[in-house]
């Protein structure tokens, strides 16, 4: 799948004459691109035999949208980001079931403290996507517009719908502004190394075998 990436943003810098940096960032938004598609669509068969996909679809779908906006982490493969993907939101999805309980103040709480996080970090910047100051300060106020959208979603669909279904919203917000954090990206960093020591031990494991 990489060497179809590969392939193709080289088709495109050759055809309109691209300089080797945009067709990297090219490359980057298209593998990008298909780990969020490969990870929806692991999210939605784990949801469905777990027999929570409604909910798991909320959260992740919520923070894939915030973070088109804020930025974030992302993995040194495709293959690490699909496990992690699928792994958080099954986790959070079970967590946000299970043990917490939609009150106002916990409500209330996660929309606060997601602004607060966006005010002071976002957008988010990595290496393989540079941005421009313009575009920074257009994915900013841009974050924030959404912010307020969802904040005023999330009220409407807590007094007048469904607490719980406002509570998978919030959860989605808060994660994916916790991981635009300087702690969001050392534990990216942490666990993509630990990844990258297991696969290690697993070639090993098969050389010897």
């Amino acid at each position: 799948m990489l060497r179809y990436v590969e392939k193709t943003s080289t088709f495109i810098q050759n055809e309109l004459d691209l300089s080797e940096e945009r067709r990297k960032v090219i490359a980057y938004g298209m593998e990008a691109f298909m780990s969020t598609l490969l990870g929806l669509l692991g999210i939605i068969l784990f949801g469905y035999l777990f027999g929570f996909l409604g909910q798991a679809l909320v959260i992740s779908l919520t923070a894939a949208v915030v973070k088109l906006y804020i930025g974030g982490p992302h993995y040194s493969t495709m293959l690490r980001c699909n496990i992690y993907t699928i792994t958080v939101f099954m986790t959070l999805t079970y967590i946000s079931i299970n043990f917490l309980y939609p009150s106002l103040a916990l409500i209330t709480g996660g929309l606060i403290i997601s602004i607060m996080l966006i005010a002071r970090y976002a957008p988010a910047e990595v290496q393989q996507k540079p941005l421009s100051d313009s575009h920074k300060k257009a994915l900013r106020k841009s974050a924030f517009k959404l912010s307020i959208l969802l904040a005023l979603s999330v009220g409407l669909i807590y007094f007048f719908f469904n607490e719980y279904f406002a509570l998978y919203l919030v959860i989605g917000f808060l994660w994916a502004t916790l991981m635009m954090t300087p702690a969001g990206f050392t534990m990216t960093t942490y666990t993509d190394n630990l990844f990258k020591l297991f696969e290690d031990g697993i070639l090993k494991f098969l050389k010897r075998g």
